[in-house]
């Protein structure tokens, strides 16, 4: 009977916990990628679905804003006024930019030479941080807190939260342990913000992911966020861009230990990885009838929205895909697509990824890496082949491949009879589908989803705050974190104390050699 009256118990207290947490104005700004903001919108659907007020912030440059006016998810989409081009809105794109261009580059080095007016990056920040315009709308709305994208590409409009005085939780694409003061030791945690290591690193590997730690603890903001940038917007402010981010009530993460490697985890930071990720909806009919006819199996194919490939790898995957025994659905835009393509291949402007990765017939998913298909892919117990083309892509597929969820293969010397081997090895291997399956449960065990936890965690903020969280670790200089000033004084102390041993074992030698000459004569 016990067992019975617990179930009401529960609910009681779940709907007095929400019955306490008044509906609030919340507000949301995503940096302007589809792959974000399919993140913060599963967050906004279920905060809407308990009566909160949510307003979306957008460049009016974003292809899709007038879709997500008319969309369910958000009361209303703000815009800011466009001063200077962005990514969207540029005449013509940045030329010399194709993504194979930033294969060997580490994402810690694209973030530092990739933020410019050139780009069209910058402009994410200088046209909302100079349009006063917004800043008198956002502050006539009173918004009780907000939920920002705080990767270092934006965090930039830390300036304009400090401005309005506006509380706000931190939403971080990669792990940083720099925001939060975590002490996470280079020699165990691989970061993504260097080389795509394992967590197993040689001595040369842990060399290196010590001085990428170093460097962003040291240095955490790009050069264009320089104190000269924060003072043309708050003039005489002291603390620099940094600074400012560190006084997020919380901070979001996307990644979780099931898909990358144990690491330590302060209590201001809460890890949601696979916000995207949940049981599929139901298939249009046509694709539906598709995916059922597809007896031998069907391959997924995607390489995100951002990523151009150029004519000869479309035109080599092609060859391969036509040789496989399977139906592949490949996602790629219409303005991409060759004219010819084998029988058994689809190719399609858009696919409703998530639910078609969790269709019974679904082998395998050769993906880019990105960080939102892995755990669709995790969830549902797909087995991947990587093909990663830049920034954190490279990180991705090597922990997927660490953890035997399936492997990854060099996009720049890929043949066609090279992605065939590496397809049938996966998908006749049943090892990679086993171990993936049994992480797909282990995921999907936890008491409540990414989506679920994460807007857990901002009603929390709303009602408690989150100082109580915060360690005094991301207060302290960079020396004193580090403990410089320690071990700076025990070094030159060592080297004294060496120095004087080594003239005082000189003086005692000379003094035995002076007695012995003494003795002879």
């Amino acid at each position: 009977m016990a067992r019975v009256t617990c179930v009401p118990q529960a609910l009681l207290l779940m709907s007095l916990h929400l019955w306490c947490i008044q509906a609030a104005k919340l507000l949301f700004v995503p940096f302007p990628l589809k792959s974000v903001l399919g993140q913060f919108e599963s967050i906004a659907t279920v905060l809407r679905d308990k009566g909160h007020t949510i307003s979306l912030l957008l460049p009016p440059s974003y292809p899709e804003v007038d879709s997500l006016r008319a969309g369910k998810v958000y009361d209303e989409v703000l815009v800011y006024t466009m001063e200077k081009p962005d990514i969207y809105s540029m005449s013509t794109p940045a030329e010399g930019m194709s993504p194979l261009d930033l294969y060997d580059v580490p994402l810690g080095k694209s973030f530092r030479a990739g933020i410019t007016e050139e780009s069209g990056f910058l402009s994410f920040c200088t046209n909302p941080l100079g349009d006063e315009s917004l800043h008198d709308t956002l502050k006539e709305k009173q918004f009780d807190l907000a939920v920002v994208y705080a990767s270092p590409e934006s965090r930039c409009l830390m300036i304009l939260w400090q401005k309005l005085g506006l509380r706000y939780v931190g939403f971080q694409g990669f792990y940083e342990p720099w925001l939060s003061g975590n002490p996470g030791l280079p020699s165990a945690v691989p970061l993504v913000f260097g080389q795509a290591y394992t967590e197993r690193m040689s001595f040369l590997e842990r060399f290196w992911n010590l001085l990428c730690f170093l460097e962003w603890t040291v240095f955490p903001d790009p050069p264009p966020f320089s104190q000269d940038f924060v003072w043309g917007y708050l003039p005489g402010e002291s603390r620099s861009m940094h600074q400012m981010a560190l006084q997020a009530e919380l901070w979001l993460v996307d990644t979780d230990v099931v898909i990358d490697y144990p690491k330590p985890v302060m209590p201001n930071e809460i890890h949601v990885g696979g916000l995207t990720a949940r049981d599929p909806n139901l298939l249009a009919k046509d694709l539906h009838e598709l995916m059922e006819k597809a007896s031998q199996g069907v391959v997924i194919v995607s390489f995100g929205s951002q990523v151009v490939l150029a004519e000869s790898h479309q035109a080599m995957m092609l060859s391969a895909f036509g040789e496989l025994p399977y139906t592949v659905l490949w996602r790629i835009p219409t303005y991409q697509q060759p004219s010819r393509v084998p029988n058994n291949v689809v190719l399609m402007d858009w696919l409703p990824q998530n639910d078609l990765l969790g269709h019974r017939h679904v082998k395998l998913f050769v993906t880019h890496c990105g960080s939102g298909g892995q755990f669709e892919a995790l969830y549902h117990g797909v087995p991947m082949l990587g093909v990663p083309v830049f920034l954190d892509q490279h990180h991705n597929a090597r922990r997927m491949a660490y953890h035997g969820f399936g492997e990854f293969i060099d996009i720049r010397s890929m043949t066609s009879k090279q992605l065939v081997a590496a397809i049938n090895g996966i998908v006749n291997n049943a090892t990679y589908a086993e171990t993936i399956r049994k992480a797909s449960e282990i995921y999907r065990s936890r008491p409540m989803s990414a989506r679920q936890r994460a807007a857990y965690w901002v009603e929390h903020v709303l009602k408690h705050g989150a100082g109580y969280l915060r360690s005094h670790a991301v207060d302290m200089p960079w020396y004193e974190y580090l403990m410089v000033d320690i071990l700076c004084p025990m070094v030159l102390g060592c080297v004294v104390l060496l120095w004087l041993i080594w003239r005082l074992a000189g003086c005692l030698l000379r003094s035995f050699t002076r007695s012995r000459k003494q003795k002879q004569t």
